[in-house]
């Protein structure tokens, strides 16, 4: 019981860092194609926006579904210590 729920905090860890590497990834991008943007003509910002927008998009809707499998991981977690204490609870 107790490799299940360290293997899902390992999951949980590891679904976090590429959450923050997402965000980190997002916020670079921004100004990168603000900067691209600032320099040159009107249709190549425009396309650069364009794209900028459909990756955040991507990005928010991946960091959306992390979210979510961590609340379920969260979840699960406690219910398998809850569920382990009542088992030792029997057994005493």
């Amino acid at each position: 019981m107790g490799k299940k729920l360290s293997g899902s905090y390992v999951y949980l860890v590891l679904t976090l860092r590429i959450k923050i590497n997402i965000e980190i990834n997002i916020k670079r991008r921004t100004r990168a194609s603000l900067r691209f943007a600032q320099r040159y003509p009107q249709p190549a910002s425009r396309q650069c926006i364009y794209f900028n927008s459909l990756n955040l998009l991507a990005a928010l809707n991946l960091s959306f579904v992390i979210r979510q499998e961590t609340i379920v991981l969260i979840r699960m977690s406690q219910w398998n210590n809850t569920k382990s204490h009542i088992e030792n609870g029997k057994n005493n």
